[in-house]
């Protein structure tokens, strides 16, 4: 079995791209492919039995926590668009999350994000309108506290400008690399077929 200790960063840093390799790019694995990938590369002793109840399966539980952890710990050092996390997925697979695919969950996500902020934050404002109205059926009324009633009134309207205006503006974006990525990959197949035919003719010239 391997000892991490006594690997050097580079060595560690190959066998992080040899995990994201030999799973071609998936990003659902089997608990038992996993495990499988650890015992071949000497991440971790096969225990030669599934009783989960005996000291040797108990032992390679733990040979597996390390080992996904030391490959967390590699992957996430790797240059950004190689860098990578395996997380639980549930209780037979794992996902493996990929900066990219991180960047454009978080891209879907943060819209939500935003919205939720906004409202854990017009919750507080809430407590204070609620406060503002108890004083105002009292009978209150005063300027300051006409102006504190409106200005909550302004902070509960833009909570939702806001909101909307990110959701609008991250729509646009992703549909503008959307649009980036599609026109390039046309125009590089274009690029790329028009010099396979000026080979050609090169090799029939000849």
């Amino acid at each position: 079995m391997l000892n991490f200790l006594e690997m050097t960063n580079e060595q560690r840093a190959l066998l992080a791209l040899k995990f994201l390799s030999d799973f071609g790019g998936r990003k659902l694995i089997t608990r038992d492919d996993f495990d499988l990938w650890i015992i071949d590369n000497e991440l971790a002793e096969d225990p030669g039995t599934d009783d989960t109840r005996s000291a040797a399966h108990k032992g390679f539980v733990q040979q597996r926590s390390n080992a996904r952890r030391s490959l967390n710990n590699w992957g996430k050092r790797l240059k950004e668009e190689d860098s990578f996390n395996v997380i639980l997925a549930d209780d037979e697979h794992y996902r493996i999350v990929t900066w990219e695919s991180s960047a454009e969950e978080f891209s879907k996500n943060i819209g939500n994000l935003v919205k939720r902020y906004a409202e854990n934050k017009a919750k507080e404002v809430s407590k204070i309108r609620r406060v503002v109205d108890d004083k105002i059926k009292l009978g209150a009324s005063n300027a300051e506290i006409d102006r504190l009633y409106q200005a909550i009134g302004l902070i509960e309207g833009h909570a939702k400008q806001m909101t909307r205006r990110i959701e609008a503006e991250i729509k646009r974006y992703n549909n503008a690399i959307l649009f980036v990525n599609k026109t390039a990959e046309a125009m590089l197949e274009h690029i790329a077929e028009a010099d396979t035919e000026g080979r050609e003719e090169e090799a029939t010239a000849a």
